[in-house]
């Protein structure tokens, strides 16, 4: 049942759910990309996650993230991301050092890579640019 299992891959693979994962208490690395997820949930068991590929998916909102104290790298670009509002939601992951944000509503936004640092200020790279300080 691959309970130990450490690293997932299952990208477009026409997934609309996360589910079945709380068993995967190891689990380090989960990409989920070019799927049709729409909301993060059922995360609970998977707090030793340090990288998560959520993009290219249906996602609106950073739910269910803040538990996840080990995350260091998160990747959201090309969902529907409208409101930096959501930052605030993972502004607590002390860890967190890298998101990939690009192609989702708030892109749009002239200041988009200074409002990221504004809400997470700890960050080190914001898409594919380190972040100067």
């Amino acid at each position: 049942t691959l309970v130990h299992l450490r690293c997932l891959d299952i990208q477009a693979n026409r997934i609309l759910k996360l589910e079945n994962l709380e068993k995967n208490t190891e689990l380090e690395e989960l990409y989920l990309s070019h799927n049709g997820i729409s909301e993060i949930e059922n995360l609970g068991g998977n707090a030793e996650l340090y990288t998560i590929d959520l993009s290219n998916n249906k996602i609106e909102h950073l739910d269910h993230l803040d538990h996840l104290t080990s995350l260091s790298e998160l990747w959201m670009n090309n969902n529907n991301i409208a409101s930096f509002e959501e930052l605030k939601k993972v502004e607590g992951l002390k860890e967190l050092e890298t998101v990939y944000l690009q192609q989702n509503p708030i892109y749009e936004d002239t200041m988009y890579r200074k409002k990221i640092q504004l809400y997470l200020p700890n960050i080190k790279q914001i898409d594919a640019t380190y972040v100067r300080l």
